[in-house]
């Protein structure tokens, strides 16, 4: 199969221990303990590139909410900074 030439899929188990403090939480979010004391991982390789991905079914359930402040007007960021450098200043430093 084409597939298997340029991909290989690996199925590994990983252990985790709960602590007590955590267990009702995990019960609630998770439908119970033994689903995230023993999570079922899936890494996908590119075997042309070497690339790879991770998949985790506990990942979807996770919070999606993700709410990050934006960055100070007043500092700089290094994207902004490297953009109005001359093309004379950045090949100077990298010389």
């Amino acid at each position: 199969m084409r597939f298997e030439r340029v991909f290989r899929i690996d199925r590994s188990t990983g252990y985790c221990s709960v602590p007590e403090t955590m267990r009702a939480w995990v019960t609630t979010r998770f439908g119970g303990l033994e689903t995230v004391q023993h999570q079922h991982v899936i890494r996908v390789t590119n075997l042309v590139t070497f690339d790879g991905a991770l998949y985790n079914p506990l990942r979807r359930c996770r919070s999606q909410s993700f709410h990050q402040a934006p960055p100070p007007s007043d500092v700089a960021s290094p994207c902004s900074t490297l953009l109005k450098i001359s093309l004379e200043e950045f090949t100077a430093l990298h010389v």
